[in-house]
């Protein structure tokens, strides 16, 4: 991932879902554009806000490629999340947000991990992006 300066009005969005927990690809796209025509410059997404943690690992995925794709529209900056309870979810996600283009990507480890867990998990993540 290159680096590059993260500035302007980033929010944390939601990840609208159905009744059932399942993720909303139009509704998600239309909160993008809405955003980004009242002048935000970027999205964070999958974090506590957009329920990441809830979402599968797919549905997570396909909102990383609507946010990277409406994103290009707009010139917007998009931050994926990608912690989950385990590392080797957490570096599958860093790739992929890697590969479709995000800027940034950020974390929250695994609850109860001790010094060297939490190392190791940043690190795999880390080159996993």
């Amino acid at each position: 991932m290159d680096q590059k300066k993260l500035e302007g009005i980033i929010p944390a969005i939601a990840s609208p879902c159905d009744k059932n927990d399942v993720f909303l690809e139009e509704q998600f796209a239309e909160l993008i554009k809405t955003l980004y025509k009242s002048g935000v410059h970027g999205l964070y997404i999958c974090g506590a806000t957009g329920d990441g943690y809830n979402m599968h690992p797919q549905e997570r995925k396909r909102a990383a490629e609507i946010a990277l794709e409406l994103s290009k529209e707009f010139a917007g900056t998009v931050i994926v999340h990608v912690g989950t309870s385990n590392t080797r979810d957490a570096a599958e996600l860093a790739e992929h947000a890697a590969g479709v283009g995000a800027d940034a990507v950020s974390s929250v480890p695994p609850f109860n991990c001790n010094h060297e867990q939490l190392v190791s998990y940043y690190i795999d993540i880390a080159k996993a992006a």
